[in-house]
């Protein structure tokens, strides 16, 4: 009647009060059902609730984990379900056969630091070295802030009789892979820098400065969790990763 402020009925005291106490029921009840769906299946499947376990120990998503035991064949043993969880895993792995490498091209190895790429390249280079030869491999660094991160790779460079150049910007690197018409593989070695390093997005738009010239191979850390696999992987997304190295 006096035309002041009025309480909504929903933002009453008791009325928050219930609906708090509904929600913690609800939540109560939710764990409860899932106890006794997990009891359920341990006692008519225990095969089946062991390899579920043993792949939610693995950091999986649930919905990944309960899809993979969904189309796991009948087992007997417990030794079986073990291989089998690591069979169902694997085959829904999709592998990239060496063809992306064989049919050659410009590829950038980027990931977090501390996590391979050089020595990967080196890898990669010296199977391809006893392929083709020492003629047919080209290296390029563009890791500037890293200390002795080019001198590593001249190392390996010279270790495979294999040709190598830097470059720090979209000229140099343009000149560097010209100079590299007749190599049919070229791996450009980057700087591992954070996540939220502002580094990353200039070495991203370096790479980018090659109009579409050079393909990108995200190197990922195989002991890393989920959450930290899935922020490297959306910090390196603008990249389009043709495919990642665990």
């Amino acid at each position: 009647a006096s035309g002041g402020p009025r309480l909504a009925w929903s933002q009453d005291a008791e009325i928050v009060a219930m609906r708090r106490e509904v929600e913690a029921l609800r939540r109560l009840l939710e764990y409860q059902l899932a106890r006794l769906a997990w009891d359920d299946l341990a006692r008519r499947e225990p095969f089946r609730a062991k390899v579920l376990r043993d792949l939610s120990s693995l950091d999986l998503a649930p919905d990944l984990a309960r899809a993979l035991v969904n189309s796991m064949p009948a087992v007997t043993n417990p030794e079986d379900a073990s291989r089998v969880a690591m069979a169902l895993l694997m085959r829904g792995i999709p592998v990239v056969d060496d063809g992306l490498l064989a049919r050659g091209g410009v590829f950038a190895l980027v990931g977090p630091t501390g996590i391979g790429k050089t020595t990967t390249i080196a890898k990669l280079a010296a199977h391809y070295v006893q392929r083709r030869g020492p003629g047919a491999v080209g290296l390029v660094s563009i890791d500037g802030y890293r200390i002795g991160a080019r001198e590593h790779l001249g190392a390996y460079s010279r270790m495979l009789g294999v040709a190598m150049k830097t470059a720090g910007s979209p000229g140099e690197l343009a000149r560097a892979l010209d100079d590299y018409p007749r190599r049919s593989l070229v791996l450009v070695d980057t700087a591992g820098v954070g996540q939220q390093d502002l580094r990353l997005r200039e070495q991203a738009a370096l790479i980018r400065s090659a109009g579409g010239a050079i393909r990108t191979l995200l190197v990922l850390p195989a002991n890393a969790d989920l959450a930290t696999l899935d922020d490297i992987v959306r910090a390196h997304a603008p990249l389009a990763p043709a495919a990642c190295i665990v």
